[in-house]
């Protein structure tokens, strides 16, 4: 490994470490929270909760989050000489759109039976937080950029700190309103801090040109398609269950969601906060460094999630006693299907995170294609089919696997097409043995043997499948360590 490789390793490793470690906090911290308030709150509350927030969600992410992130982060590490102007501009650009989606949205609960008051609560949430992108992302878009993680990961805890704070002081009144409204004032110390650490050095109104936000919704126009399509796919489920079934179904699928979003979410988000930097970087000067990073990206991925998910499978019924007292100990299939939603999660989030970073964003629209009409033909099928049985959250999970699935394999082929050299054949066969083999022996071993034990034995064959295929091989161990190992060494006594 050469020094420049080396380096860049070193930082991707340290900012890799740095961001899992404050997903991993944030995770307990949400985790609490969210046993507060499963456990208060009826099935009927939390499907209220979940449905009316997935709507405006659906209404407004479309128009505003777009896939623009990567898109102006390419811009700014191909032009740093311009890069004031581009993270400006985008800010303004953001919020414009903003604007825009938020008279819709409230417009919209004029017409339908929305709560005006959650409306614009989630709307002013949704602006600010830095788990969807808005506005505080752009902030923390310089020091990404740069892969200095400090600052954002530290915002990024104070954010799980500051909810999980306000649910437990809040725990014995709890309602959807009070919960939606936590959510907001949690946020705002974190954007706060962001714009502080900021202090106008990368972002200011006057640096704002028209001009760059004309070529920003250029080259994002093609994202534009693909992510409304994939945000439809996310969020058409959940109003599917609200159209074809009871608030009960859709409190059921939301605890499940909402208890294990925090794995389909915030890992492969970290790891793509983490990477796609250096893969944008290494696209422009030297290609076989980024087919290395990118492709080792997802090998690293696929077998964290077929592990993560093999442990969890037969700690079901224990997750569900701790996150919601037992409310849903007859919801295990739920869970249990959800707990492997991780590892097609894992690849497409990353994978279309890669091609936008490559600038090849139109390779992602036949994945969107895919997802956002597969999971409305799926949903339509199953929900009422499984709703005849009083399942109809389970026929709602159930659609958005396959479809998950789906659309995680056309986005493996897509990214091969890319870098065939790196992800071949061999890897590929790896990528399915350790998916399809972890999951069955994780099931099985649930059937069989205690908790405990059948969670110990499917971790264990799981790992033995990651070395066994060679997805992931002693070398890649040894490099990880070696460059642990040199950082530590570099650091001043």
């Amino acid at each position: 490994m050469n020094e420049t490789t080396h380096t860049t390793a070193r930082k991707v490793l340290s900012g890799g470490v740095s961001l899992l470690a404050s997903q991993g906090i944030s995770m307990v911290l949400f985790f609490l929270a969210q046993r507060l308030i499963l456990s208060e709150l009826t099935k009927e509350q939390n499907g209220v909760l979940m449905s009316e927030r997935r709507i405006v969600d659906l209404l407004m992410l479309a128009f505003v989050d777009f896939g623009m992130n990567s898109v102006v982060m390419r811009r700014a590490i191909d032009q740093p000489d311009r890069a004031r102007a581009v993270l400006s501009s985008a800010a303004g650009l953001r919020l414009l759109l903003w604007l825009a989606s938020f008279m819709l949205v409230v417009g919209y609960s004029l017409l339908a039976d929305v709560h005006m008051i959650h409306v614009v609560i989630w709307a002013t949430y949704l602006l600010i937080t830095a788990r969807t992108g808005l506005l505080r992302y752009n902030y923390e878009l310089s020091a990404r950029s740069q892969l200095a993680f400090g600052a954002p990961t530290i915002a990024s805890v104070l954010d799980a700190i500051c909810f999980a704070a306000l649910m437990w002081w809040q725990q014995s009144e709890l309602t959807p309103t009070v919960i939606m409204g936590s959510y907001l004032a949690a946020s705002i110390p974190g954007f706060v801090m962001m714009v502080v650490v900021d202090r106008g050095r990368s972002i200011r109104w006057s640096w704002m040109e028209a001009a760059e936000m004309k070529t920003i919704l250029r080259e994002a126009l093609p994202v534009f398609v693909a992510f409304g399509l994939l945000n439809l796919h996310d969020k058409i489920d959940v109003v599917l269950l609200t159209w074809l079934s009871t608030e009960v179904q859709v409190g059921i699928y939301g605890a499940a969601y909402v208890t294990l979003s925090p794995l389909t979410g915030t890992i492969p988000l970290a790891a793509s906060m983490v990477m796609v930097p250096v893969i944008a970087r290494y696209a422009a000067s030297d290609m076989a460094r980024c087919e290395t990073f990118a492709v080792a990206g997802l090998r690293l991925l696929t077998a964290s999630a077929a592990i993560l998910s093999s442990v969890l499978t037969a700690l079901a019924p224990l997750i569900i006693w701790l996150i919601s007292k037992n409310r849903y100990a007859d919801n295990v299939a739920e869970y249990v299907l959800f707990l492997w939603m991780p590892l097609p999660i894992f690849l497409l989030v990353y994978i279309q995170e890669v091609q936008v970073a490559l600038g090849r964003q139109r390779r992602n629209l036949p994945i969107a294609i895919l997802l956002a009409g597969g999971s409305l033909l799926a949903g339509a099928v199953l929900i009422p089919l499984f709703e005849a049985q009083h399942l109809a959250a389970f026929g709602a999970i159930s659609a958005r696997m396959i479809v998950t699935i789906a659309g995680a394999g056309v986005a493996v082929w897509v990214l091969r097409r890319v870098f065939p050299q790196r992800l071949q054949a061999r890897t590929i066969s790896a990528l399915l043995i350790v998916g399809v083999g972890s999951a069955a022996i994780a099931v099985g071993s649930a059937m069989y043997l205690s908790s405990v034990w059948a969670s110990v034995v499917a971790g264990g064959c799981s790992v033995a499948l990651v070395f066994g295929t060679r997805l992931l091989t002693w070398a890649d161990v040894q490099t990880v360590y070696a460059v642990v190992r040199s950082r530590t060494a570099s650091q001043p006594a």
